[in-house]
């Protein structure tokens, strides 16, 4: 019970009285070779997908939320310049053991190319990796949480806003990482009245 509590994601938990029931979706285990890619259409409904290794990922779409997990590196494997890798809605990225964008660099740890994607209005964006992160939208950028033991770099032609459900006293950290890199193109990062957190 309590390691299925610890891996609850945001909304897979929901308390009533003195009972919590925990939604666990059950994702779609992929390799892909080192030349392949992942390419995963939702029409109607949520994309779950996981990898034990690399993932190296064309194109996922979904009506509603996406998480992709892998063991390895999330690796943007689009062939042409500035496609999508990634849309739909609240999105999650996870890489136990690598970095979310390419492979990092084994001696200097950066990534040279971004993962891109296009979420929909008001859905927001979580991200973990234990090398660098680099994501690109072409859109403004909504901020559940991001972490990295590495770098982070966020580039949005949008603002970078929080997700916005704070309490005023105690605001949840938004973004941990040992450098961070914000770009809003044509906006803002943060709101006067709702600052992004960073630590």
């Amino acid at each position: 019970q309590k390691a299925a509590l610890a891996a609850a994601e945001r909304g897979d938990a929901t308390v009533s009285g003195n009972v919590i029931t925990i939604r666990q979706p059950k994702a779609v285990n992929v390799a892909t070779g080192s030349t392949g890619a992942l390419t995963a259409t939702a029409s109607d409904g949520h994309a779950y997908i996981g990898s034990e290794q690399d993932l190296r990922i064309n194109r996922v779409t979904a009506t509603e939320d996406i998480r992709i997990k892998a063991a390895g590196s999330l690796i943007n494997a689009v062939a042409g310049s500035g496609a999508v890798n990634v849309t739909g809605g609240n999105l999650i990225l996870e890489s136990a053991n690598g970095g979310i964008g390419a492979i990092p660099d084994p001696v200097t740890g950066a990534l040279s190319s971004p993962l891109r994607i296009s979420l929909d209005s008001g859905a927001s964006l979580i991200a973990r990796a234990a090398g660098d992160i680099w994501i690109e939208t072409p859109q403004g950028l909504t901020v559940d949480t991001v972490y990295s033991r590495s770098d982070v770099k966020l580039d949005a032609e949008g603002s970078i806003l929080d997700i916005g459900d704070d309490s005023p006293t105690a605001p949840a950290l938004n973004i941990r990482s040992r450098n961070l890199e914000l770009v809003s193109r044509t906006g803002s990062v943060g709101d006067q009245d709702d600052a992004l957190d960073v630590g």
